[in-house]
């Protein structure tokens, strides 16, 4: 029995781990924002060149856009692999920090 104020998805969402929250809320944010209209999004990524680090990203919401199920484990893999980017981009300052997605002035995404 669901409680006042509860709310259930049918959704499997990120777990947990070394901090993970604010990368696991950014990427349920943005997974609930393009399933607004998937197909705009996905014709907005089509010309990312494969090796853009959007490009991973927009895979990683593809994957879980298309597919009915998918469970903790692979979320977690994709999450940490995303989050492993974004260290390599020192977009975040290492893989167990808490710090906010964006710790940069410099964006060297071009």
């Amino acid at each position: 029995m669901l409680g006042v104020g509860t709310v259930q998805s049918g959704n499997q969402s990120y777990p947990w781990i070394n901090n993970s929250c604010w990368l696991d809320t950014s990427l349920e944010l943005l997974h609930a924002t393009v399933s607004y209209n998937f197909n705009a999004f996905a014709n907005a990524c089509e010309s990312l060149p494969q090796d853009s680090p959007f490009r991973v990203l927009y895979n990683m919401l593809q994957s879980r856009q298309t597919l009915k199920s998918i469970s903790k484990t692979t979320l977690s893999k994709q999450r940490n692999d995303w989050r492993t980017t974004l260290v390599s981009l020192k977009l975040a300052a290492s893989k167990t920090s808490c710090e906010a997605m964006f710790v940069s002035r410099e964006f060297p995404l071009s």
